[in-house]
Formats: structure tokens, sequence, C-alpha cells
């Protein structure tokens, strides 16, 4: 039976969505949030309980398009009938860009969404770090030197000043990779996707100042019981080429160590190199590519 979900349908969305996309864990919580902010329409599929779940979403300047089938119930239809549910969704809604997500390692969904005009316009990887097998000591003299040049590093838990850090942001989140263009981070965006977003994890979130001027920033999120998602790291144009980023990033992974979290997830686009090139160092492990599909088909609001 295929129906529309509903905010008691958490449990099982979550419980399908993190088991098709473990790297991109989402809680009851980060449900219940995002859904307060960005209106979904989302349609559960069940045999016995649920065991496919569909949504569209409406992320401002375009819509996302998700179809999920647990995988011992794949090969039996499911999926064409979801998407054909929430193809009709999205032809009766105003012209805009529509994306979907995929794995690499998911060649059956890869031909599927090609066979219906989906073309890839983004490549990307998560990655992942042990932080118990982390080595800091290549790493020191990066900080010392850094405090020797007037920089200083802080927890957001200890210098919480949203009126500081939301320029910061504001101004490097716009260097992000992606395939859209670049539009500025909103002052309620930055609330609901950062400091008031319900994973953010201000302890090991970290700021680098100098002479007052806030020059970069590390922002983390909870990812389950024992792991953090770092959600951004950037660094303002003039102080780049120092290795602040790498130092950033070091002052959140010994951070989430001594707090006792296991593993530390990111994720960055393909043409990222700089950030991938400082994960790598770190010790991340890359995951194969996750891929950004957009909708061609002109026919579709015509």
């Amino acid at each position: 039976m295929l129906r529309p979900a509903h905010p008691a349908d958490y449990p099982a969305i979550a419980r399908i969505h993190n088991t098709l996309w473990p790297e991109h864990f989402r809680s009851l919580e980060d449900f219940a949030h995002l859904d307060r902010h960005n209106p979904v329409r989302r349609f559960l599929l069940e045999l016995d309980g649920p065991v496919a779940v569909a949504g569209l979403r409406d992320r401002g300047a375009f819509y996302e398009f998700e179809v999920g089938v647990l995988p011992e119930f794949e090969g039996r239809g499911l999926g064409r009938e979801l998407y054909a549910r929430l193809l009709r969704e999205l032809e009766a809604l105003p012209p805009k860009r529509t994306l979907a997500f995929v794995k690499e390692s998911h060649p059956y969904a890869l031909a599927f969404a090609a066979r219906r005009g989906w073309r890839e316009s983004l490549r990307g990887y998560h990655q992942h770090l042990d932080l118990a097998a982390f080595d800091p000591a290549p790493f020191e003299g990066l900080r010392r030197r850094l405090e020797a040049e007037g920089y200083a590093f802080h927890s957001y838990a200890v210098l919480p000043d949203p009126e500081r850090l939301y320029p910061l942001l504001r101004q490097t989140y716009l260097d992000v990779p992606r395939s859209g263009e670049a539009e500025p981070l909103s002052l309620e965006e930055f609330r609901r996707r950062f400091v008031l977003h319900p994973a953010f994890h201000p302890q090991t979130s970290f700021v680098a100042v100098r002479e007052g001027e806030w020059a970069g920033l590390s922002l983390v999120r909870r990812r389950g019981e024992s792991g953090l998602h770092s959600a951004m790291t950037g660094v303002l144009p003039a102080h780049r080429g120092r290795g602040l980023a790498t130092a950033l990033k070091v002052c959140s992974i010994l951070e989430a160590r001594r707090l006792g979290f296991a593993e530390l997830h990111t994720n960055n686009a393909a043409g990222n190199a700089p950030m991938l090139a400082v994960n790598a160092r770190l010790g991340f492990v890359r995951e194969p590519a996750q891929i950004e599909l957009e909708l061609t088909k002109e026919s579709l609001w015509t």
C-alpha cells in the first residue's frame, strides 16, 4: 500500500534512510527540524510494514527528489511505483531545478535515473576518520607556528558569538563548490542549518581569531551516539595558505576524541581539491563517489 507519510512515521522513515545512507545519518530530531523548515511531500510504501519511502522537498533554490527502497525489497517494481507518484507531485509544482542523489556504487539506480532524463551535475565524496587512530604528532608544529603568528583557536562553546560567526560563515560559504549559482547564506538559514540545528555541537566547533578578526571556522554536528560530522570548514581569503583549515580540523578532532567520540565524518565536492587534500593528510578515508543528478527533461512542465 502506498500512502502519504506523517510525523508518526519518522521512526520508519529514519530506519529506511539510515539503512540506505548510513553516511548521511539522520535522527528523528533531524527529520523533524528539516521538515519544519523545508516543506516535503513524502510517501511510504508498505508490505507488512514500511519498506520504501519517497520525498519531494522544497530546498528553496531547488527541489530535492528522493526515492529509497530497502535492499531486500529491490527488484519488485516498488521504486518505479514511488517514482511515478512523486513525478505527479513534481508536475503540479512551479518549475524549478530538481536534484536527486545516487551512490556511484549503486549502478542500477544510476541507470534507472539516466533512462528517465537525469544527468550528473556534481560529484562528491563522503569521508570518515577513526578518531582513536588519529596521530596528532605531524601537526603539532603547525599550531605552534600559527599561534606565534598571532592566531588563537577557540571552541565555539567557549566563545559563542553568532554576530561574529555569521559574517564569517556567510563569506566562506560562497566558496563551497556547487552545481548551481552560489547564493548568500541568509541569517535565517544560518540559524536553522548551524547554530540552532538540533545536532550542532559547539564544543567541537572551532574558530580561529587574530587581532580580534575571526579568520576561519570549522563547524561540527553530532551524528548518532558516537559520531560527529564536520559540516563546514572555511577560511577568509586573506588568511589562506597558512594551514588554518588543517589546524582548525585538528582542534575539532582532538576535542572530539577527548570527549569520547569514535568517528568524524565529512563530505566534499570532487572539485574541492584543497579540502580533499587536507582531509587526506589528516587520515580521512574516502568512500565511493556520491553523484548529484539534475532532471533535464524539458517537457516536464509543458
